[in-house]
């Protein structure tokens, strides 16, 4: 392929991973008590620390958004982001594995219960950061000594 198309693959794949952490983080902004009510029941941390971690949680989803649409920061952005989505993705793992039906939360409020479907969405975007972070973890070029 020519680099001007992975290079537009590139901005697709961004702008779809961007997307999903601008419209998570802007619901659960507007709706922070539903988000710390859901994040709660999973009870995975100690209470104590989920009211402040889940308020702080949307505006990092929103900055993590805002450095992918602006190209600032970028790998910086899809390693946190990667990160991000394998704690989602090991959070509804773990309430699966329970048998517990709790309301997902993912995207504001939501009566959807955690299921394979809901565990898709941050697997998939995980697999889009690695797949956009394949330049800065060398992957898919052999390697190549330092001079």
């Amino acid at each position: 392929m020519r680099p001007t198309a992975i290079k537009q693959i590139d901005a697709v794949l961004s702008a779809v991973v961007a997307f999903v952490l601008l419209y998570n983080g802007i619901l659960h902004a507007i709706q922070p008590y539903y988000f710390i009510y859901s994040a709660a029941a999973y009870r995975l941390v100690p209470q104590s620390l989920v009211g402040t971690t889940m308020l702080i949680l949307p505006y990092l989803q929103i900055v993590l958004a805002g450095c992918l649409i602006a190209r600032v920061a970028t790998h910086a952005a899809l390693i946190t982001a990667l990160l991000l989505f394998g704690v989602f993705v090991f959070a509804q793992s773990v309430i699966l594995v329970r048998g517990e039906n709790l309301s997902c939360g993912c995207f504001g409020y939501s009566t959807a219960a955690i299921s394979y479907t809901s565990l898709a969405i941050p697997i998939a975007c995980g697999g889009l950061c690695i797949v956009l972070l394949r330049d800065c973890l060398n992957l898919g070029r052999p390697f190549r000594a330092q001079r």
